[in-house]
């Protein structure tokens, strides 16, 4: 059963979540109205005013990034104008717009989306080899059930 529940979250990024590039990402500039701290490791949800309407987007803040930027959050983004740089992404049930890159006076404010795409990529390899392998060990128990019991009565 767990195999089964690794593959369709593999299938949900195979299918839906394929690695962008900076330039292919949307881009949205605003004013940043409010930071949510959503969970207890640094993850954040970002308010940003753009031309009137407002957009709630979703940084994962991880360690490595916290290093690099030497900020412990992103609290301190309020009121100032900022570049987003997202993809929409598909995470299980609801679709969610994921910061890959914050700009802040036209700087980067992480600057490591080649080490994540780079990643991304490498995963994106690796499902065509793990998904028919997690497919026959989830379906394969199924299906020896069924044929020794299909035609017991």
């Amino acid at each position: 059963m767990f195999a089964l529940i690794v593959l369709c979250v593999d299938l949900n990024d195979y299918l839906f979540n394929p690695p962008l590039t900076l330039e292919q990402m949307n881009k949205d500039t605003g004013r940043v109205i409010g930071v949510d701290s959503i969970r207890k490791q640094p993850a954040y949800s970002i308010l940003l005013d753009v031309d009137g309407r407002q957009e709630r987007f979703r940084v994962n803040f991880g360690d490595s990034r916290v290093k690099k930027s030497n900020k412990d959050d992103l609290f301190w983004l309020v009121g100032k104008n900022i570049t987003i740089l997202s993809q929409r992404k598909l995470d299980i049930f609801f679709w969610n717009s994921h910061v890959y890159e914050i700009f802040l006076d036209g700087k980067p404010l992480f600057n490591d989306y080649a080490e994540i795409y780079q990643r991304r990529v490498s995963s994106r390899n690796n499902s065509k080899i793990s998904i028919p392998i997690e497919m026959l060990i989830g379906f394969g128990p199924l299906m020896y059930v069924w044929f020794t019991y299909r035609n017991k009565k």
